[in-house]
């Protein structure tokens, strides 16, 4: 540890932010009063990780390919079917991908994948599901020259069930939409569009071209705007591929996936709060059963990463 930082240590008064932190938590109400106890539970869990031993154990990390460039562009090539083409002189300004922030930003990430939604595909999910549903909802039902008590028995008995159902066909295609960011493997799957297949490419030649601000009136916040180019593209496709993002996305997310993908890096552990509740569940970010590589990165009772360095 180098002296600047030794001598911003020494300067803390540990004993003082303790104070503090009692004083706040005996003040605290309701869902503050919550989160109070869920950091001394996860401070407590960390420190017995510590005095177990564990907590410093060097695990083997053979999951993550470590592929050059090359290696993971001809997997892509061999996943796609086709060579790639590039895009050249893009007039479009792409965010840095440095990581400026120390803190992360909490995504959709399991340990293995992050995922973004375009905004087609999932316009297009909402279109389909409007046409299933508009036969059997209130609005359509009242026209109908029926009696009113048949009206009535009808949106119990029939509207009910039916939107159960497609409740269940949104779980089955809810995955459709995801852009995949694959720390395994160093690729990017873009989602099928209509006719076209998914497409995988390296997390080089993928860029963000970040757009306005969309502001609320009268300080209804704001939501960033943003869409992903491909710098390189299977030759099947004819036009440089550009895919706009469902909620946009600034620099710092940006700069977050990036440092994620780095497999050369240990993920970051201000991810670990959004990683653990799949590992929790079970289940990945595509409803399948959690990556067994990972598994040994928690405590099976806490459900919380009992290591230093998560790989």
């Amino acid at each position: 540890m180098n002296d600047k930082c030794s001598e911003n240590l020494d300067s803390i008064d540990v004993a003082k932010l303790v104070a503090e932190h009692k004083e706040k938590k005996r003040n605290a109400t309701g869902w503050e009063k919550e989160q109070y106890d869920e950091i001394e539970r996860y401070v407590a869990n960390q420190r017995r990780y510590i005095e177990n031993g564990g907590y410093f154990e060097k695990l083997d990390k053979s999951h993550l390919k470590n592929q050059t460039y090359q290696e993971r562009l001809e997997a892509a090539k061999k996943l796609n079917g086709c060579d790639f083409k590039s895009k050249q002189n893009s007039k479009e300004t792409f965010a840095s991908r440095e990581k400026t922030d120390p803190v992360a930003e909490l995504m959709s990430c399991d340990g293995r994948y992050i995922f973004l939604r375009l905004a087609f595909c999932a316009g297009f999910r909402f279109f389909f599901l409007s046409v299933l549903a508009f036969p059997i909802s209130p609005a359509f039902i009242m026209f109908l020259e029926i009696d009113l008590s048949i009206k009535l028995i009808y949106l119990a008995g029939v509207m009910g069930p039916f939107q159960y159902f497609l409740y269940r066909v949104w779980r089955k295609i809810d995955y459709a939409d995801y852009v995949l960011f694959d720390r395994f493997t160093g690729l990017v799957r873009i989602p099928r569009r209509l006719w076209r297949k998914p497409i995988y490419v390296p997390i080089d030649d993928v860029e963000l071209v970040e757009g306005p601000v969309v502001r609320g009136a009268r300080g209804g916040g704001k939501v960033p705007t943003g869409s992903l180019v491909l710098t390189k593209y299977p030759r099947t496709r004819w036009f440089q591929p550009g895919y706009a993002l469902l909620g946009g996305m600034d620099q710092r997310n940006w700069a977050d996936i990036i440092r994620f993908m780095d497999s050369s890096k240990c993920v970051d552990n201000c991810m670990y709060k959004a990683i653990e509740p799949y590992f929790a569940k079970g289940k990945t970010v595509l409803g399948t059963p959690y990556h067994k590589e990972l598994r040994k990165y928690f405590d099976a009772t806490d459900k919380q990463v009992n290591r230093r360095e998560f790989w």
